[in-house]
């Protein structure tokens, strides 16, 4: 299953000033600013998450999972 995973996402690699740039971001939950700096510096399209209220600060889209499916599959 773990391989499926693999074909399927990429893990993206984060270092130290990844977080550190995120902790600048000032949002709600940390864990959600640092996502979204990882994201920025890696060019990232779009984040999926049940929580899109948290990631108003992502400059691009924010998908909750339905909605991306819906995006993917017109």
């Amino acid at each position: 299953m773990l391989c499926t995973l693999f074909t399927a996402f990429t893990i993206i690699p984060f270092c130290k000033e990844d977080i550190e740039s995120a902790a600048d971001l000032n949002g709600k939950d940390f864990e959600d600013d640092i996502l979204i700096q990882i994201a920025e510096t890696n060019s990232i399209d779009c984040i999926v998450t049940n929580n899109t209220k948290d990631f108003l600060a992502f400059s691009n889209q924010v998908f909750r999972p339905d909605e991306l499916l819906k995006t993917l599959f017109r």
